[in-house]
């Protein structure tokens, strides 16, 4: 469960880091087409060489960027290589949102805690039946044969006769030591039932706790995905501002911190949100051992 846990988690976040990894590489796309405008603007002595340098610099920082996240994606793929014993150096498909397809009953999930709480009602449920059946009688059938004669060698047969019967056996000065082991057996067995709910109601809680988090974590990725859609053209519309000379590169350089922030925080939540999911499959199907 573990490795099934851990293999899933990294290919969401492997497909996460690419999608973030193409962002990076539109924005130094973008960047390097902003230089070239801001290059050809200071030749013709519209803008200053300082704007040239805070373009590069700029595009420098987000060629580190590139560089980073490429680095963790090799790691990524070393663990997953690691967790199926083969190599990986890619993924086919997108695997951004992790479906939540789980349907949740209040009492119905079966971690190795709540099996082993239950067994252990089982137990003294048992423990509690053998110390009542000290109280009950026992009955005992039996059935005697006898023969005789006054006679040497003459006919037994006549003069056999058949005893049947049943005997009840009742133990009656044994009740006080019966009595306190019964108890005793009764408080396990109440103290063995309280623990079964206590772990119910401590995994039921944590489920919801989780559920709780995935749903806030749905209406936090629908905002960012607005906000990262805003940003864009936000910045599109000061790079076109300032090809008019409208505005000045670092507001330029600014939407564009800007925009790559908002992508950042909606990777975060969506991986955040995914390893919930996750954590909440281990959860409710873990698998005894």
């Amino acid at each position: 469960a573990q490795k099934i846990f851990e293999l899933k988690k990294s290919f969401y976040a492997i497909s996460l880091l690419n999608v973030y990894l193409k962002h990076l590489k539109t924005m130094a796309h973008n960047t390097a087409s902003l230089e070239k405008t801001t290059h050809a603007m200071f030749e013709e002595g519209y803008v200053k060489h300082v704007d040239v340098l805070e373009v590069q610099v700029r595009l420098s920082d987000i060629e580190r960027q590139i560089t980073q996240a490429q680095a963790n994606q090799t790691l990524l793929y070393h663990f997953v290589s690691f967790l199926i014993n083969e190599p990986i150096t890619s993924i086919e498909g997108s695997y951004e949102d992790a479906m939540t397809m789980i349907d949740v009953e209040e009492n119905d999930t079966q971690t190795i805690e709540i099996q082993k709480a239950q067994k252990g009602v089982e137990i003294s449920q048992m423990n509690m039946a053998l110390h009542e059946s000290h109280f009950l009688p026992h009955i005992d059938a039996f059935a005697q044969y006898g023969s005789g004669s006054d006679s040497l060698f003459k006919d037994f047969s006549k003069n056999d006769a058949y005893t049947v019967g049943i005997q009840l056996r009742w133990n009656l000065f044994k009740g006080g030591s019966d009595t306190y082991n019964l108890e005793k057996a009764r408080v396990e067995n109440l103290k063995a039932q309280q623990q079964l709910l206590l772990a119910q109601k401590s995994v039921d809680l944590h489920v919801k706790q989780m559920q709780t988090q995935i749903h806030n974590y749905d209406a936090h990725i629908q905002s960012l995905k607005k906000e990262v859609d805003l940003a864009h053209r936000i910045y599109e519309n000061y790079a076109g501002r300032y090809a008019q000379k409208l505005v000045s590169i670092n507001d330029v350089m600014m939407k564009q911190s800007a925009e790559l922030a908002k992508i950042l925080s909606l990777k975060e939540v969506q991986n955040a949100r995914n390893e919930t999911i996750f954590a909440l499959e281990k959860l409710i199907h873990k698998e005894t051992k």
